[in-house]
This record gives structure tokens, sequence and C-alpha cells, in this order.
């Protein structure tokens, strides 16, 4: 697969995820380059008809909030044909993302998991306090219900010995 047909169909892919349409993706690169792409300028990068240049990517990845690696890497198991030369998943994969072994994989996720457990431990914080205080004001409003019922009553009781 050519390299413009591999960024087209990820370019696709993410827009579709974002529920964007051609003309709105069109209209999200305009802060980024001197003028928004027409709907059938993105229609024809979708289909890897157009040579990106590389204020392109970064502007696609901007408007996508994306790294530009997505928008680079296969989907797929193909290779991606250069002009001369066609580069197995692997060898493409070396070249636009630096290496990661197995030991930073780990890290990076167990970075990831605990501020996930962080932000889970926050949140249940925050909830016990929502709850405490929700606990207060019933606390409060029962006693003011109750403070109201008795005074009704004792108005109505008293009303009758008069």
């Amino acid at each position: 697969m050519k390299l413009e047909e591999v960024i087209g169909r990820n370019l696709a892919w993410v827009r579709g995820t974002q529920n964007l349409s051609q003309a709105q993706m069109g209209e999200a690169l305009s802060p980024y380059l001197e003028k928004p792409w027409s709907r059938q300028a993105v229609n024809s990068a979708e289909r890897g008809n157009r040579a990106f240049t590389a204020r392109d990517l970064v502007a696609l990845a901007l408007a996508l909030d994306v790294p530009v690696s997505v928008l680079l890497l296969p989907r797929n198991e193909g290779a991606v044909d250069l002009p001369g030369v066609a580069l197995t998943r692997d060898e493409y994969r070396r070249a636009v993302m630096p290496p990661y072994s197995k030991a930073d994989a780990a890290a990076s996720a167990d970075a990831s998991l605990q501020r996930v457990h962080a932000g889970f431990g926050q949140m249940l914080e925050l909830y016990r306090r929502i709850g405490a205080e929700i606990e207060f004001g019933l606390g409060v409003l029962s006693d003011a219900a109750e403070a109201r019922s008795e005074t009704t009553v004792g108005t109505e009781l008293g009303g009758r010995d008069g």
C-alpha cells in the first residue's frame, strides 16, 4: 500500500471516530494552515490521492488531536510502498516510532495505571464527601420537618383548648 493511502485511510478512520464530516475536517485545518481544505480535498486525501507535506501531517494531527504516528502507521499487516522499495510493517514502524522495549512498555503501563488508580481514589473521596453532605442535608431537612410537625400539632391542640 502506498504511504499516501496509509495516511488517507487513517485520516478517514480518525475523522469517522470523531463524527466529523469531510467539510468539518477541512474547516478544522484552517487554524493550522493558510486556508481550510475543501470537502473534495479531504476526500482526495482519504483516498490516498494527495501528497502530504510535513505541515499537512502536523496540521491534521493537531486538528484531530492525535499524534502524527496515528496517521502514519498502517492499521493492517501490509507492507508500505515507498518509491523504489516496499517496507514491511516492522521496518516501517521502526522508521516512524522509536524502539519501545517490553520494559519501557511495562513501565509506561504501570505509570498509567497508577494515574488511573489515583484518579479513582480522588473520585471515591469526592463521592464520600458528597454523600456526607447529602446525609447532613437530609438530617437538617428531617429535623426541620419534625419541628414543623410538632409546631403544627401543638398549634392545632392549642387552638382546640381555647
